[in-house]
């Protein structure tokens, strides 16, 4: 089945590394690697605040387990001349199945790194990050041998103040893709144009203790295997402990794989152990979940918000998404938690008739506000869960996509999804048309806008 994601068009400029850790106001210096150092371990060891480490495109540097300490530096890769900028620079690490090793280990310290066509933690991870850091990945890819308990990106438990941008990068063939266990401190997660695909285990996987944390995803591509998901999870905490999690998709597609695929998006909100005020609000905009291809699971979900003691507490909102799932026991959301509220408005939850449920909810609060519920049962509730709708839902009518069984969820022209939606302030629709078009119209449902004669030239096949 042809998969499709929003391409990268243009090349990103780097990230400032203009954090000055033990900057003195020095003029920055160029590091040239090989020609004047051996390896990007003897550059950095050189280097000063600010430096630029340039490596050439044709060298692969196969020195492992470097540290970057104290420094704000940039590694991008060049022409053999250093002319300019040009990807296709490698770093991989040899084997040494430790799962906290890591090709480059950073500490208190800003790095910009840009261009590398591999960066490989092959039975370790890629990046290993302690406390206080600032770290940007541009137009990169970082992979390994998807060996458990390693990662692209991996943290040292309970580091605090971690700020990550990544841009136009793909993270794939990791043990996991993104993992964020314990985080404490003021975090950040940023990821646009990027693919988190084909990890052994989460795409992302985070865990925060204290602190305010967000999370921007964007124009992104994100897979499910082994049974795992991207999720997001409150940490138990010490009594009385302050955390605010704000977490976003914006223009993402998700998709479970043939294999062992099950619910793509997973939120575990923060407990009852926190203090009051803390929260975990999640927003999904524009956002495509395909399961057709997944398991057929009794408890495959395109989101998911769980937790058994139902003492968390999350609120969801869905807008303008997609969710297409098929087999008898699939069903488009799932919320258990007793304190935990999920507002559906303007989307599609489409299983041809054959899904299980469009909304499950066991203990918490389902609302949904104008969607397209095409499956064999709107609704299920246990144990004190609620599903209210608005009376203005489209029921048992499929979305007529322009070609699912291809895999493209955009909609054909007799879709019921067209022109029906309410006005949420959105202007564009997963791919950067208008929203609505036409203009003064109302919006269509789902993550597509209707375009009669629009082609799609910033897609790509997957």
């Amino acid at each position: 089945m042809q998969k499709f994601f929003l391409s990268r068009t243009g090349s990103a400029l780097a990230v400032s590394a203009a954090m000055a850790l033990g900057c003195t106001g020095a003029m920055a210096a160029t590091r040239d690697v090989p020609t004047q150092y051996p390896h990007i371990q003897d550059a950095i060891g050189a280097a000063a605040s600010g430096d630029e480490i340039r490596v050439a495109n044709n060298f692969v540097e196969n020195e492992s387990f470097v540290t970057l300490s104290g420094k704000s530096l940039t590694i991008r890769s060049y022409t053999p001349n250093f002319s300019a900028p040009a990807p296709g620079a490698k770093w991989e690490s040899v084997a040494l199945a430790d799962v906290n090793a890591a090709l480059l280990t950073i500490s208190n310290a800003s790095l910009t790194i840009e261009g590398f066509e591999s960066l490989s933690g092959d039975d370790c991870n890629v990046f290993y990050l302690e406390s206080d850091v600032n770290l940007s990945i541009i137009d990169s890819v970082l992979t390994g041998t998807g060996r458990a308990d390693t990662a692209g990106i991996k943290n040292a438990t309970g580091a605090r103040n971690l700020a990550i941008n990544i841009e136009g990068t793909s993270i794939t063939d990791n043990g996991r893709g993104i993992w964020l266990n314990r985080i404490g401190g003021t975090t950040s997660l940023n990821i646009s144009d990027s693919v988190v695909s084909g990890n052994t285990s989460y795409p992302i996987a985070w865990e925060s203790v204290d602190g305010t944390h967000t999370v921007n995803v964007t124009d992104t591509y994100l897979d499910t295997r082994n049974i795992r998901m991207t999720r997001f999870f409150g940490f138990r905490a010490p009594a009385g402990t302050l955390t605010t999690n704000d977490i976003n998709f914006e223009r993402c597609h998700f998709y479970a794989t043939s294999d062992q695929g099950r619910y793509p998006l997973s939120i575990a909100g923060v407990d009852d152990a926190h203090d009051p005020n803390s929260t975990m609000t999640v927003s999904l905009r524009n956002c495509l979940f395909d399961l057709t291809d997944g398991e057929d699971n009794l408890e495959t979900v395109a989101v998911n918000s769980q937790d058994d003691t139902a003492t968390r507490r999350s609120e969801i909102v869905m807008e303008h998404c997609t969710v297409v799932f098929n087999g008898v026991n699939k069903c488009g959301i799932r919320l258990r938690e007793n304190q935990s509220t999920l507002i559906a408005s303007n989307c599609i939850f489409d299983a041809g008739g054959e899904g299980k449920v469009a909304f499950r909810s066991l203990r918490g609060k389902t609302i949904s506000n104008k969607n397209l519920l095409n499956a064999t049962a709107v609704s299920e509730v246990f144990a004190g869960g609620s599903v209210e709708l608005s009376g203005t839902e489209i029921v048992g009518e499929s979305a007529q996509f322009a070609d699912g069984p291809a895999g493209d969820f955009r909609l054909g022209e007799s879709s019921p999804a067209i022109g029906v939606g309410q006005d949420l302030g959105i202007t564009v629709d997963m791919v950067g048309n208008p929203r609505p078009t036409p203009a003064g119209s109302l919006p269509d449902l789902g993550a597509y806008e209707y375009i009669v004669t629009a082609s799609v030239p910033d897609w790509a096949i997957y």
